[in-house]
């Protein structure tokens, strides 16, 4: 859903190493250092200052650092969100989070009141009864 190379770029921002990030991903460092390279040359933007002491985020990597975290959770929150709307019913929004609990609550005649409801609710549904069955 998103180009791969961003996460290669925030690995490599995270761990300040292409070595330390290649380790993390299970490539090799010359992989990582040709993803980063091409990511530079798509956006023409320079993302990190290359020293003997490692690597830093320029001002430009920095502001798309912080860009491609959202990017990325958001991809994985629709996609999260997606197999949820599979789970549920249809009527039921694909941003709403269905949580299982359970209420000592009951429901009749689309009112909910608690198995201890007060003198005042207990006359209610009295009256509601005796109107019913009539």
């Amino acid at each position: 859903m998103y180009n791969p190379q961003l996460e290669t770029f925030i690995r490599v921002a995270d761990a300040g190493s292409f070595n330390k990030a290649a380790e993390q991903s299970y490539i090799t460092p010359t992989a990582v250092i040709k993803q980063i390279n091409l990511l530079e040359a798509d956006l023409d933007v320079k993302l990190f200052e290359r020293t003997h002491r490692g690597l830093i985020l320029t001002k430009a990597g920095i502001s798309l650092y912080n860009d491609v975290k959202y990017v990325i959770q958001y991809c994985k929150d629709s996609v999260t969100r997606a197999k949820n709307a599979m789970q549920e019913g249809d009527n039921v929004h694909p941003l709403l989070k269905v949580i299982p609990v359970e209420w000592n609550h009951s429901i009749p005649y689309g009112l909910l009141y608690s198995h201890a409801p007060s003198e005042t609710v207990k006359h209610f549904l009295s009256a509601l009864r005796t109107a019913l069955r009539q």
